[in-house]
């Protein structure tokens, strides 16, 4: 299992973290309920941090939406320009 982090400066969010650290000596079977015991904690921390303390990420790139897409046709992604896979010269 990788390194966990030292620490996140919340108290309740490193609990969380920390009790990962358990996996190693359970069964792979039970592992599946640790990460959901987790996730749900990370959840309700996350409902309780203040929005002060969020900071935006990046943009999520998507399908162009300025115009519909030539029906047919689908955007392939950011390696190909979307004009050229909706069939646009």
């Amino acid at each position: 299992m990788s390194e966990l982090p030292e620490g996140t400066g919340d108290e309740g969010v490193d609990a969380i973290v920390a009790g990962l650290g358990r996996l190693g000596e359970m069964p792979v079977a039970e592992h599946v309920t640790v990460f959901g015991e987790a996730f749900s904690g990370l959840e309700a921390a996350l409902e309780r941090a203040p929005l002060e303390q969020a900071t935006p990420g990046p943009p999520v790139p998507g399908p162009p939406t300025s115009r519909p897409p030539t029906p047919g046709r689908t955007w392939h992604g950011p390696g190909e320009p979307p004009e050229q896979a909706m069939g646009h010269p």
